[in-house]
């Protein structure tokens, strides 16, 4: 209940139409910006090494940093966030999973998680995502379901997407020595 995939309209227009004011043209310029500087940073730290595991230290690195960052998530909860994230998402991996009460616990944990700092935005606003989708203005705010669906539907999605985006990428351009060097 409360994530957009669930969802048909009117619920489902209302909800992205909600998380689309956060995303102006000049909040996404600034997110740009920053991001560019926090990649930089990740992939510099990571070549520093002899060698490093891109996937660890790289591709789900930079979009749970990011991800992270957006909703306003403090630095010291960033490292849980990341675990009930990989938690909910290798639940049907054999090779990676816990157990099942392990998914449950990570997902109860993570939309708490995002209930209680929507709860702190509404009381004392910011300028992540969290508070632009509880403090709207007057057109409307989410729920405590809504936003739990919206947090979790970012974290897990945006994590997983993106970290296989940057692996399977990684993977294409060594096959390809040409388009490696066409890209460099």
């Amino acid at each position: 209940p409360g994530s957009f995939i669930s969802m048909d309209d009117p619920e489902h227009r209302r909800l992205r139409l909600l998380a689309s004011k956060a995303f102006t043209p000049k909040v996404v310029q600034a997110f740009e910006r920053q991001y560019r500087e926090l990649t930089i940073q990740i992939i510099d730290r990571a070549l520093e090494q002899e060698t490093f595991d891109l996937v660890s230290e790289v591709a789900q690195g930079l979009p749970m940093f990011a991800i992270c960052d957006l909703l306003g998530v403090a630095e010291v909860d960033r490292p849980e966030v990341v675990r009930w994230s990989n938690a909910i998402l290798t639940g049907d991996d054999p090779d990676y999973a816990g157990s099942r009460q392990d998914v449950v616990d990570a997902f109860h944990a993570l939309m708490g998680y995002a209930q209680r700092l929507g709860q702190e935005r509404r009381d004392a606003p910011g300028e992540d995502l969290i508070s632009r989708l509880v403090n709207d203005g007057g057109s409307g705010t989410l729920t405590d379901a809504e936003l739990g669906g919206f947090v979790l539907l970012l974290v897990v999605a945006g994590n997983e997407t993106t970290r296989n985006n940057i692996s399977h990428g990684m993977i294409a351009l060594m096959e390809r020595p040409d388009q490696f060097h066409e890209l460099r």
